[in-house]
């Protein structure tokens, strides 16, 4: 049921550098980076959780994909951008993921989504957009 789902209830996007620091410019994005909130779930078994991560750039692509990277997703498997384990106790949970570019990527500017799986389950998902 719905109660014991895990739902992420807000997300921020930041692009980062090759050094790992904040910039506004697209053209010089290495990563993008994503803070994240699970809500606080008392019904939801806690313990360890996998994370799935998928972000589709502005022409509908998935970033960083690798045909080898795919998790279980209702009848199938689907790709993902990455994935991160979590420590879920039940509480409000703050977290943080990092989607690297690929080789020569380079961040398109325009309209994205990122979409936050668990345990089979599409948790959160919330679109943003890059500018130049």
């Amino acid at each position: 049921s719905s109660d014991l789902m895990l739902e992420i209830t807000s997300n921020a996007v930041t692009m980062l550098n090759k050094s790992d620091k904040k910039t506004r410019m697209s053209s010089h994005a290495r990563k993008l980076q994503f803070d994240f909130v699970i809500a606080k779930n008392i019904t939801c078994t806690p313990g360890m959780k996998d994370l799935y991560v998928r972000v589709i750039t502005p022409a509908g692509e998935l970033m960083d994909e690798s045909e080898s990277k795919l998790f279980a997703f209702e009848s199938g498997e689907i790709p993902y951008s990455l994935t991160q384990q979590i420590e879920y106790s039940g509480e409000a949970y703050s977290g943080t993921c990092y989607c690297p570019l690929g080789e020569g990527e380079k961040v398109q500017p325009g309209f994205y989504t990122v979409d936050f799986f668990c345990e089979g389950n599409l948790i959160g998902s919330f679109p943003f957009q890059l500018k130049k």
